[in-house]
């Protein structure tokens, strides 16, 4: 069942890789020194599926925070467009519209 799936490594663990829903469940791992003494130990192993529900909702909310960040630059684009015509228009209002300029003797 775990046949070219389950490895061991020099400092002594043990990884079991393609993990399936079957591989959850209780495990006991016994540890046996070249003396003889050996200690027992055990966990348990969750796996889960991802399922194509959370996959798609993940695609469908980061459309949304990707189409309201659009607006929001937009919204930004149009008020900077606003800001800088209201600054224009009040700086045609206080300028006179004919000046005059009259020249002074040195």
């Amino acid at each position: 069942m775990y046949k070219g799936r389950v490895q061991t490594h020099p400092n002594g663990s043990l990884s079991i890789s393609n993990l399936r829903l079957q591989d959850s469940g209780y495990y006991t791992i016994t540890v046996t020194e070249m003396s003889g003494n050996s200690k027992d130990m055990g966990l348990v192993l969750s796996v889960t599926e991802v399922l194509h529900e959370d996959i798609q909702f993940l695609v469908v909310f980061v459309i949304v925070l990707a189409t309201l960040a659009a607006i929001l630059m937009l919204c930004m684009w149009l008020l900077n467009k606003l800001y800088r015509f209201i600054k224009a228009w009040i700086q045609r209002r206080c300028l006179p519209e004919h000046t005059e300029t009259e020249l002074q003797p040195l």
